[in-house]
């Protein structure tokens, strides 16, 4: 015997209401709503109920889109509307996010996104950037270099005897006046070597002098730096090799490095206090130094995120001519060296030509050899034409043919030592070359390139937050991470709620 069918009667609330799917908003009081009496279509689960409602055949439900049914306790979303047997159908869809928002604004998650919450030093990559950046180019607090050879100071190593010498060179301190005087004092004559000029006293030609000996040939360096470099005791008679030159001014180098320092200003991304802070970080941000003679430096804008300013320390050693550039930050000055950020070396001295004498003694030696073997060869040639010429003609002609040979061949060996002295003199060759002071004329700049992101939708994307929380702390939308909510649903209804909650929501 077939038994009836039984229908389940109950009462269904229906609203026109807007929302998004994946928020957690119910119809607030004041929504269009009406209550009908409905039955379940036989084979009906709670999460996709079809309900059946007498509601007469002049009415149309079709302006309700969203229901509530008591006796579930759930609420829906309407999918569709048909009309059979003379009675309206709903197919209803579960809203998991309203009917479950009270367990889920209560339960604690790991908030990965959020509108209404946000850390700015987290890097969110989430928007594009425009290809063109804005371009600051700001100076240091002042001009570090003097590009002018008239000014800043030469440092010249001179070999001698003085006892601040290191080994056998004195290092010395010249201002351009000062360096002109020396260069004067060594090449204007040759009266400070007191060599007698008297050949017939033993002594050696003034010109012949000048040819055989360098006046530079003491100095084994010599830099310009385009700084002031520290001095010490000031000199009026320099030690020069064996010698002391008088009425010399210089000042004895100071045995300490030069230290220059100069303040940059760092400006901010024109974004960062409107999107974050990580936008004063790589790519978004990037710095350079350009600073002769160190060339361009990147610098890792992460590291100086928060600083305001940025302080660079060269330290120049006078001797070598070799500088350190230190990059700091400084925000704390005093903690030195664990502020440093970037430490680089460079030359940082002028080389100034000096001439020096080039003497091949070998080829010199080879030279008058080579002399006296031809004088040796032409006196044996022509004493030997001499004789057979007198011999055929008479011996007094003879005679006079070998005095005059005599001559010839003393002409000959005059000419001879003639080519070894020529042969000694000295060759003047280029000793290095003048470096170029061209560089030191650039004034170092800080350049900072920002790019910037494109308009950014907080409301619907949220922004890197990463805290522990609830949602009923934050409300508005957020993306929650491994979002294992404990409802008392079922399977299905979890897995809907927990699929919502990681791919983003609004807790409304």
């Amino acid at each position: 015997m077939l038994c009836a069918p039984i229908f389940f009667y109950m009462i269904v609330w229906l609203y026109t209401f807007s929302k998004e799917k994946n928020s957690t908003v119910r119809p607030p009081a004041g929504t269009t709503s009406a209550s009908y009496s409905c039955v379940l279509k036989d084979k009906s689960g709670t999460m996709a109920p079809v309900i059946k409602l007498d509601i007469g055949l002049t009415n149309s439900p079709s302006s309700y889109n969203y229901a509530y049914i008591p006796d579930f306790k759930k609420y829906y979303f309407i999918s569709e509307w048909s009309f059979e047997d003379r009675l309206w159908v709903a197919y209803l869809e579960e809203d998991t996010l309203a009917t479950w928002r009270d367990y889920i604004g209560s339960q604690m998650f790991y908030v990965l996104r959020a509108a209404n919450g946000n850390d700015g030093n987290i890097t969110d990559d989430f928007y594009p950037t425009y290809p063109n950046p804005i371009v600051h180019i700001s100076q240091g607090n002042s001009r570090p270099w003097l590009p002018d050879l008239n000014a800043g100071n030469y440092v010249v190593g001179i070999i001698n005897n003085s006892g601040n010498a290191m080994g056998a060179v004195g290092y010395y301190v010249f201002s351009n006046i000062e360096f002109r005087t020396f260069c004067s004092r060594l090449m204007s004559n040759t009266n400070w070597l007191d060599v007698p000029k008297e050949i017939s006293n033993g002594g050696i030609d003034d010109g012949l002098l000048k040819t055989l000996f360098n006046p530079f040939q003491y100095v084994v360096s010599c830099k310009w730096f385009p700084c002031e470099i520290d001095v010490g005791a000031q000199l009026s008679n320099l030690p020069y090799g064996w010698w002391t030159l008088e009425n010399v001014s210089c000042h004895v180098l100071a045995n300490q490095l030069y230290v220059k320092s100069i303040l940059f200003t760092l400006d901010k991304h024109p974004q960062a206090a409107s999107r974050g802070n990580y936008l004063n970080c790589e790519p978004f941000t990037k710095i350079t130094l350009s600073m002769e003679p160190f060339g361009e430096i990147a610098i890792d804008s992460s590291l100086v995120r928060d600083e305001t300013k940025l302080l660079t320390l060269t330290s120049v050693d006078p001797i070598s001519g070799v500088a350190t550039l230190e990059i700091c930050k400084n925000s704390n000055a005093d903690n030195y060296p664990q502020n440093i950020l970037y430490r680089q070396h460079a030359n940082f001295g002028v080389d100034i030509q000096i001439a020096q004498i080039a003497v091949d003694r070998l080829a010199q030696a080879e030279t008058v050899v080579s002399g006296a073997a031809d004088v040796a060869r032409d006196t044996f040639h022509t004493a030997a034409t001499a004789t057979n010429v007198s011999n055929l003609l008479n011996p007094i002609a003879g005679g006079l043919n070998t005095a005059a040979s005599g001559a010839q061949t003393i002409s000959t060996a005059a000419h001879a030592i003639a080519d070894g002295i020529r042969a000694s003199i000295p060759q003047v060759q280029k000793a290095g070359a003048n470096g170029s002071i061209a560089a030191y004329a650039n004034i170092p700049i800080l350049i900072q390139k920002f790019y910037r992101l494109i308009g950014e939708n907080n409301k619907d994307n949220g922004r890197p937050y990463c805290i522990h929380t609830t949602p009923a702390t934050l409300h508005g939308y957020m993306v929650i991470q491994n979002a294992d909510v404990k409802l008392p649903a079922t399977i299905n209804e979890i897995s809907a709620v927990k699929a919502y909650m990681e791919s983003g929501f609004y807790y409304e």
